[in-house]
């Protein structure tokens, strides 16, 4: 096991490095419109609908696996206080699996409806207040809701 864990890491390594002198070669060369390292609109075009099959595979993955494992998630309590803590991980792993779920579903959405194209200009907004206050403070709400409840069960 060891030496299986040697070679993955010699391997891992020398991938990474490999990606480094590409990057370091892209970083060299300019910006020409004959450089095999700037996407297309086809690969563009491609790299959107391997993110829609991706998401897809995701979730497909997650179906199977509660279908063939579900049922050893959370077995039968040994304990008396071992049905309140397993309400408590059903409901962390409920929240998580709901804002896992729609953020991959969102992360893939947007990768494959506003994929590159050369004639389309970037928006940037410099300050959007209230998305921060919602993406800070429903986090906060839900993740304080669970600490309160671990800390009573």
């Amino acid at each position: 096991m060891t030496a299986l864990l040697v070679v993955l890491v010699i391997l891992l390594f020398s991938v990474s490095l490999w990606q480094l002198n590409k990057l370091f070669l892209l970083s060299k060369s300019g910006t020409s419109t004959d450089n095999p390292g700037i996407a297309s609109d086809k690969d563009n075009k491609n790299h959107g609908y391997y993110m829609i099959a991706f998401v897809l595979f995701i979730y497909a993955l997650i179906i199977f696996t509660f279908y063939r494992w579900g049922i050893t998630l959370l077995p039968e309590s040994a304990s008396e206080h071992g049905v309140e803590i397993d309400n408590l991980m059903l409901a962390t792993w409920i929240v998580l699996f709901i804002a896992g779920i729609l953020m991959q579903g969102l992360l893939h959405y947007f990768a494959f409806r506003y994929r590159g194209k050369k004639e389309n200009k970037a928006v940037y907004y410099y300050d959007n207040n209230k998305l921060e206050f919602i993406w800070t403070v429903i986090p906060v709400i839900v993740l304080s809701g669970l600490i309160i409840w671990g800390l009573f069960t």
